[in-house]
């Protein structure tokens, strides 16, 4: 067996992580063993990932572990957003989207605003888990995926880490939502090779590509980009 010049953390990782993820090691019921918990703090939406966000969490990553094999019950669950940046931003585009500008608004007005979107978003962000369609690494909502093997098998992939999971396709993996007559997809003049698969509960959407056919390696941060045609006719279906 021949060796790589170098690691390749991806492969390994990906297989020890989705063995986790398939045997429920991340849940974490209360009973009679000494807890543990961790509450990995969010980083700032506004920048990019950085080492010392990696240091941190891999820090946290070994003692839940180490916790864990200690008998100890752990868990180890994605903080919610602790700065208002990132949220000012998107409520300031809900205004303009809404003809509003921010400078007419006063404190309160715009504040009144501001919870009218925490209300609308904020359960969401806290209902979100590790078996959820956010991202298990760092928590973002993926909005685009590959089918790879059976038809009913996606891969997520999140395109601020690059970590892919799969899900399948037949649940909603934002709302759970399992009603077959609510769960759908449309394409565009009939091009199966990308589609968006939508939830008419939780009004969701991910686009999704399929080049099976082909056999193609897809690269999805260049398909996210190419698909932005795709996200405007989900945004004016009144998906999000």
């Amino acid at each position: 067996m021949e060796l790589s010049k170098n690691f390749e953390h991806q492969s390994a990782e990906q297989r020890w992580y989705q063995h986790w993820l398939d045997k429920n090691y991340f849940k974490s019921t209360p009973d009679d063993r000494e807890p543990y918990t961790i509450v990995i703090p969010p980083p700032n939406v506004t920048g990019v990932l950085h080492m010392g966000h990696c240091l941190n969490n891999t820090i946290q990553d070994i003692l839940v572990r180490r916790a864990r094999m200690q008998g100890k019950n752990a868990c180890w669950v994605p903080g919610t957003d602790h700065a208002s940046i990132a949220t000012e931003a998107k409520v300031v585009q809900m205004l303009r989207e809404r003809g509003i500008s921010k400078s007419s608004l006063s404190r309160d007005e715009f504040l009144q605003y501001a919870w009218e979107w925490k209300e609308k978003y904020g359960g969401i962000i806290d209902a979100s888990g590790w078996s959820e369609g956010y991202c298990p690494i760092c928590g973002k909502e993926p909005k685009i995926g590959e089918i790879k093997g059976d038809e009913d098998s996606r891969f997520l992939f999140c395109n601020q880490c690059g970590f892919e999971w799969n899900y399948s396709r037949v649940k909603c993996p934002f709302c759970g939502n399992e009603e077959q007559h609510s769960l759908a997809y449309f394409t565009v003049e009939g091009e199966e090779r990308y589609r968006v698969d939508v939830c008419n509960v939780c009004k969701r959407y991910v686009k999704i590509v399929d080049f099976r056919d082909t056999g193609e390696k897809v690269n999805l941060d260049v398909e996210d980009i190419a698909t932005l045609h795709l996200d405007m006719l989900a945004s004016e279906e009144g998906y999000e």
